[in-house]
């Protein structure tokens, strides 16, 4: 494993000595609740609060159904930011799966994209073509990314520190 790390930096581990998360896997949560993104993005017009919504996704139901689709990457978003020494079971477990979840949840993302598609509306389809693309690059990155690979072998362990009195104490 060291040898795996020698080629990052001191800037490159967060404060329990693990390698920080890959920006792949935030940019495929940010996909993956990318209806959540909107609605928030929304929330900031004052005068209209719909119609940013409505520029983005013209078809309501694509929107209910982003929303939808989007909640195991709520979920997954979860897992990472609770990735910390001392966390829940559940989540050291969920963390060893992280990868598989995540292609999971951008499979089914994109089956219901594709169902929602009315093949009549070129732009649907367009639409739908580019999501699926950028499923695939992003799956397809993350499989290779040498960070993203190591970031799912380690899970941050409490370090023991000794401050000026002597005394070790775990952070």
């Amino acid at each position: 494993m060291n040898k795996q790390l020698a080629r990052f930096s001191v800037n490159d581990f967060d404060k329990y000595n693990c390698l920080k998360i890959s920006i792949w896997y935030w940019l495929t949560i940010a996909f993956l609740i990318k209806g959540y993104v909107v609605a928030l993005l929304s929330l900031s017009n004052m005068r209209d609060k719909l119609a940013f919504i409505r520029y983005v996704y013209p078809n309501p139901d694509s929107f209910y159904t982003s929303l939808l689709t989007g909640i195991p990457g709520i979920l997954l978003l979860v897992v990472i930011l609770a990735r910390r020494p001392g966390a829940a079971t559940v989540i050291k477990r969920l963390w060893r799966k992280f990868y598989h979840l995540l292609v999971v949840a951008v499979i089914v993302e994109t089956v219901f994209v594709w169902l929602l598609v009315e093949p009549d509306y070129k732009s649907q389809v367009v639409s739908a073509l580019a999501q699926s693309a950028l499923s695939l690059a992003l799956l397809g990155i993350l499989a290779f990314d040498h960070r993203a690979k190591i970031n799912l072998s380690e899970f941050p362990e409490p370090i023991e520190t000794e401050p000026s009195n002597g005394k070790k104490q775990k952070t």
